[in-house]
C-alpha cells in the first residue's frame, strides 16, 4: 500500500475513532438518550409521510429525511452551500458518470462499494471541485471500497460477527446518524432512498457500516481487552476501537 493511502487510511481511521467516542459520549447524557424519529419528507411539498415502522416507510424504503434547504454544513474539503438546483444537478452528473442507478443497487461487496464510493467522489466534486483528479478519485474509491470490505472480513473471521442488514437499519434508525450528515449526503441518500433497489441501503453502509461494526464488536473487545483501573470512559473506548483498526491497518500493509 502507498504511502499517501497510509496516511488517507490512519487519517480516516482517527477521525472515525474520535466521532464514535464524541457520539458516545453524547448519547450517554440524559437530554440525547431519547432517540428523535427521522420522518421522511417529501421534496415537494414539505409534508410528513404517514405510516412510518421501524425507519422504512410503506414501500419498505430506509427513513432518509431532505432538510429545508438552509444548513451551510462544513462539507469534505471545505464549506460549501448549494440549493437544490445544485444539489440536483451534480446528482444527476454523478450518477450518469459512475452508471449508479443502472446496478439496482447490488449486494455488499467490493464492486458495489466501489461505485458507490465513486459516485460519491463524483458528486461531492461536482459540488465543490476537490484536489484530486478524476484517476486518483477513481483510485481513492477503490481503496475505500476494499478498506470497508476488509473490515466486514475481519469481524466475521476474528469475532465471529455476521452481517445483519436488518441490525444495520435499526442502527441507522435509533443512532439518527443521517441526521449528522452534512446536506449534500442527506440529499444524496434522500434521492438514492426513491429509485428501485438497495441504493440507498448501500450508500449508508459506505458511510456508517464502519461505525456499525465497532459498536457490534464493542462487547467482544471488552472481554478481550480488561480496563484498566484508572482508565476514564473515554480512554478505555478509544483503546478498544483502536485495537480493530490496527488490526485492518495490518491487513492492508
Amino acid at each position: 500500500m502507498s504511502t499517501r493511502k497510509k496516511i488517507y487510511f490512519l487519517v480516516g481511521a482517527v477521525l472515525l475513532l474520535a466521532l464514535t467516542i464524541l457520539l458516545s459520549y453524547f448519547y450517554s447524557e440524559d437530554e440525547f438518550n431519547q432517540p428523535v424519529p427521522a420522518d421522511l419528507m417529501d421534496p415537494d411539498n414539505g409534508q410528513e409521510e404517514d405510516n412510518q415502522t421501524d425507519g422504512e416507510d410503506t414501500d419498505g424504503n430506509m427513513n432518509v429525511t431532505e432538510d429545508d434547504g438552509e444548513s451551510d454544513t462544513p462539507m469534505d474539503s471545505g464549506e460549501l452551500t448549494a440549493d437544490d438546483s445544485e444539489l440536483e444537478s451534480a446528482f444527476e452528473e454523478a450518477s450518469s458518470a459512475t452508471d449508479l442507478l443502472n446496478s439496482g443497487g447490488g449486494s455488499p461487496g467490493e464492486q458495489t462499494y466501489y461505485v458507490h464510493f465513486r459516485f460519491a467522489n463524483e458528486y461531492m466534486h461536482n459540488l465543490d471541485t476537490s484536489r484530486m483528479d478524476e484517476e486518483e478519485r477513481r483510485e481513492d474509491a477503490q481503496f475505500k471500497a476494499q478498506e470497508l470490505v476488509l473490515w466486514t472480513e475481519l469481524a466475521e473471521e476474528n469475532y465471529d460477527w455476521t452481517y445483519s442488514e436488518e441490525a444495520f437499519e435499526r442502527f441507522i434508525e435509533q443512532e439518527n446518524v443521517w441526521d449528522e450528515e452534512s446536506r449534500p449526503h442527506r440529499y444524496a441518500a434522500f434521492m438514492l432512498d426513491h429509485e428501485e433497489g438497495d441504493h440507498a441501503l448501500r450508500y449508508s453502509e459506505t458511510r456508517f457500516l464502519q461505525r456499525f461494526i465497532l459498536n457490534e464488536l464493542r462487547p467482544e473487545l471488552e472481554r478481550e481487552i480488561p480496563r484498566n483501573e484508572d482508565e476514564d470512559d473515554e480512554d478505555y473506548e478509544y483503546r478498544l476501537y483502536r485495537s480493530f483498526i490496527q488490526e485492518v491497518m495490518e491487513e492492508l500493509d
